[in-house]
């Protein structure tokens, strides 16, 4: 339940985004990225990379010990 309205307000906040003047829309996206934070997916810099989730998990905690 909580996922699915994770992903819903995020989609809405692009959504709204999308006629949004440029200071709007960019604190809207990055509302956006906050909800699919809480989702467990990895940040848009990882996925850009390309880095997979558990590799990236890996090194987090590497680097914490």
């Amino acid at each position: 339940m909580e996922n699915s309205f994770l992903k819903e307000q995020a989609d809405r906040c692009r959504l709204l985004a999308e006629n949004a003047d440029p200071f709007t829309k960019r604190r809207l996206l990055d509302l956006a990225e906050k909800y699919e934070d809480r989702l467990g997916r990895p940040s848009r810099a990882s996925r850009a990379l390309g880095i997979p989730g558990s590799l990236l998990e890996a090194r987090l905690q590497e680097n914490r010990t």
